[in-house]
């Protein structure tokens, strides 16, 4: 008997290490100060979302590493959309602060980052180009909304010195964190996909409705709530005939835009179809 033991604690030993894998865990703090006319719930927004997006950009590096990864030759865009579509960033605090000069928030993310899976997700997602370009645009949405948060804040400062009225930039604020919560909407909808299949296509659906009511251009969250309407008819929603789906828009007072148009007819159709480009303005 201890020689069988023996011999397979030998066994254990000898196998390489990446067999067993490990975890390993991303901590990220952003510092987000806030005043003027951004508002603490505006501010927190675009803290989450760009502690988020930096955390996951840390992340990149284990994914960049992976062969699979070198032998696709991805560029850095899409190593950050690999992550994002495989990896999950968690707020673990927020946390107010005040200083004699400013108010602000600290907002604590991680990213667990599981070896011994990596590279098996990330070659089933390289596979799938649609899912890939969608993660890939939606991140792009999100930058662009990020860049535009970050000059508010610069003009907020430099009125706020001046002692110039920042209320013109209220709106914009506002327009910014909406766009950043649609964003996040998304990928939560996003995250109970596993490769082809819904895991949870009613709390998708209701989280695609969140993202349209936030953001009426958003292409990808028709897309991929019409895919998902159209495959599973026990699911309330709107409706899979055409002329149901735009009294379901007038009843919701929603705008029908070219995008959103276009993936609820192919819905109504019952033909599966994810957008993979953003509707001209």
């Amino acid at each position: 008997m201890k020689t069988i033991l023996a011999t397979l604690l030998t066994a254990l030993l000898l196998l390489p290490v990446s067999a067993h894998g490990e975890i390993q865990t991303i901590t990220h703090t952003v510092k987000q100060s806030f005043g003027g006319s951004q508002s603490p719930d505006d501010a927190r927004i675009s803290a989450v979302a760009k502690a988020k997006r930096e955390a996951l950009e840390m992340a990149g590096t284990y994914i960049e590493s992976l062969t699979v990864v070198k032998n696709y030759q991805v560029d850095k865009d899409e190593i950050l959309a690999l992550a994002a579509g495989v990896l999950k960033a968690e707020v673990v605090s927020q946390e107010n602060y005040h200083t004699k000069d400013a108010f602000g928030i600290d907002v604590v993310v991680k990213v667990v980052v599981d070896t011994s899976v990596l590279d098996e997700r990330v070659k089933k997602l390289l596979q799938d180009k649609t899912h890939l370009t969608q993660i890939k645009d939606t991140q792009k949405r999100e930058k662009e909304l990020l860049l535009r948060v970050a000059k508010l804040e610069e003009e907020n400062r430099k009125l706020t010195a001046k002692n110039q009225s920042t209320q013109k930039l209220k709106k914009e604020f506002q327009q910014a964190a909406q766009g950043l919560t649609a964003v996040d909407w998304f990928y939560k909808s996003e995250a109970l996909w596993d490769g082809e299949k819904c895991t949870d296509p009613k709390k998708a659906i209701e989280y695609l409705n969140n993202a349209i009511k936030l953001q009426r251009d958003f292409a990808f969250a028709y897309g991929n709530r019409g895919l998902l309407t159209s495959t599973c008819a026990n699911i309330g929603g709107p409706s899979r005939t055409i002329m149901s789906s735009f009294a379901y828009d007038r009843m919701m007072q929603r705008d029908i835009t070219a995008g959103g148009l276009l993936t609820r007819i192919w819905a109504s159709i019952n033909v599966p179809l994810r957008i993979t480009t953003w509707p001209s303005a």
